[in-house]
């Protein structure tokens, strides 16, 4: 094996880029093929941690889209926006007119 190149099971690492050998010349032609009691301990170990952490990707991926704003919120960001700075103006222009009258005449 060549450095910077890493195998597991069907798939080959190579710089950092995970990429799918091609089994389709192996004798088994279906998935209910194989054999199950072929694989070693270590390839099922493996595979399970594999899958474990798909499954944890997974979650994540929907966790972020979870948390992507509907078109809901979207559309209420801009009356919050003119809402929010409608207030901060307003209560601007009062305490500018309290401390005029306080303090200029």
């Amino acid at each position: 094996m060549r450095p910077g190149r890493a195998t597991r099971g069907n798939r080959v690492l190579i710089n950092n880029a995970l990429r799918i050998r091609d089994t389709s010349s192996r004798e088994a032609s279906d998935m209910t093929d194989l054999d199950p009691e072929r694989f070693t301990l270590r390839q099922a170990a493996q595979a399970r941690d594999d899958f474990a952490q798909v499954m944890d990707e997974l979650d994540f991926v929907k966790e972020l889209i979870a948390r992507i704003p509907t078109r809901r919120d979207q559309a209420f960001v801009p009356l919050r926006t003119m809402f929010g700075s409608a207030v901060l103006s307003a209560a601007l222009v009062i305490l500018w007119l309290e401390m005029f009258w306080r303090h200029c005449l």
